[in-house]
């Protein structure tokens, strides 16, 4: 089974026209009452940046997550 960071990896490599993908795992047994995310976003160079997120379950909203990345997944700091 592919890890959460190679899977959006392959997201990324294989679909050219996105800027980012995210894999959800909300049964992560060494996280209980968590969702964990793994967040992939196309660099400048078409190469793929990976992190993970550990969310409370309460306090996880996929909307909010998706407007961020929307708004912030490629802006330089």
């Amino acid at each position: 089974m592919k890890s959460r960071n190679e899977r959006v990896t392959e997201m990324l490599e294989t679909r050219p026209g996105i800027s980012y993908a995210v894999a959800v795992d909300e049964q992560d047994s060494d996280y209980p009452g968590c969702v964990v995310l793994a967040v992939g976003i196309r660099g400048d160079a078409g190469s793929a940046i990976t992190c993970d997120l550990i969310v409370p379950r309460e306090r996880y909203d996929g909307f909010a997550l998706l407007d961020l990345i929307e708004r912030h997944g490629v802006a330089v700091h």
